[in-house]
């Protein structure tokens, strides 16, 4: 169990969907058994409704759930508890919280940058569907429309910042010529981020190696000069640049090439169909043998074909 709980709780950290899906029960169960009882049960009672009813939770209720982390023995020697929650390699974001508060950054992201508008709604509204319709944690919420879709309205409550911050804060001056310095990691440009280079996670891995032994490798925070990276950039940017070249448009006003998959409209944006991942695999089948079937690229649209209708799930949808 001592060996088990390590990566465990570091698995479950750097997945938000864990809590909700209730794997979140499980772990919580193992840090009652390797002796931390009462903060097991401090956390069980926060942990939504979802994390009991959903299929990782395996049919477990809160009540039962406390029972079993109050049956368990005492260790006299209990492994050491970690205190803040690891997502990512050597980065420390909250636990994830479901209502929106001041994304993390309570310094810059005040009632006044929360209620300026972004687009038709407001960076509060915004947020706040995101965490009470599509069940995001804050964090994730705050860092998708601050960080990526709103950052000129909203970036002020970017949690992204406020941890690059801190770990500034903390961190020692680095030697003069030392050969761990980071690389700099500029942002990529437009050729990369249309390239195959444009494969990270968005959130969580948006560094990436562009030359060396460890090309097309990801990484949470920019390369190191020992890691067999010889260059990198970061790929926030290439978002943007995706939606801003969906957006090109004749003299005449039309799009300059039919889209093989227009954006979709708003009855499938919140219909039960779209189950796509936005950011990986956008382009919803609508119609055909792969109906409700998500890729990462456009589908081959034609008669006969596994998908004969299709729409991309945008970040507007």
């Amino acid at each position: 169990m001592n060996e088990m709980y390590y990566p465990f709780s570091e698995s479950c950290a750097a997945e938000f969907q864990c809590i909700e899906s209730g794997w979140g029960v499980l772990q919580l169960a193992v840090l009652a058994t390797v002796g931390y009882r009462e903060e097991a049960a401090i956390r069980v009672k926060s942990l939504p409704e979802e994390s009991f009813t959903n299929a990782a939770g395996n049919g477990h209720s809160r009540t039962n759930t406390l029972w079993y982390i109050a049956t368990r023995p005492t260790i006299d020697e209990p492994i050491e508890l970690v205190e803040t929650d690891v997502r990512g390699a050597g980065e420390k974001r909250p636990a994830p919280v479901f209502k929106l508060t001041d994304c993390h950054t309570p310094a810059t992201c005040t009632d006044a940058v929360l209620d300026q508008k972004a687009g038709s709604f407001t960076c509060r509204e915004r947020i706040t569907y995101l965490i009470e319709i599509q069940r995001k944690s804050q964090w994730e919420a705050c860092s998708l429309v601050a960080g990526v879709e709103y950052t000129e309205s909203c970036g002020l409550c970017d949690p992204s910042n406020e941890a690059e911050n801190t770990e500034e804060d903390a961190s020692e001056p680095s030697n003069e010529g030392s050969s761990t310095a980071n690389l700099q990691c500029p942002p990529c440009t437009d050729a990369e981020c249309y390239s195959q280079l444009n494969r990270c996670p968005l959130f969580d891995e948006t560094f990436v190696c562009t030359a060396g032994r460890n090309a097309f490798g990801c990484s949470p925070q920019p390369w190191d000069a020992n890691d067999d990276c010889d260059a990198c950039c970061e790929m926030t940017r290439c978002q943007s640049l995706k939606d801003k070249e969906a957006k090109k448009v004749t003299h005449d006003g039309n799009l300059l090439e039919a889209p093989i998959c227009p954006p979709c409209p708003k009855k499938v944006c919140y219909g039960e169909l779209n189950q796509c991942p936005i950011h990986t695999a956008p382009y919803l089948c609508l119609s055909g043998d792969s109906k409700g079937g998500c890729a990462s690229r456009p589908w081959g649209v034609s008669e006969g074909t596994m998908c004969s209708e299709c729409c991309e799930v945008t970040p507007n949808c």
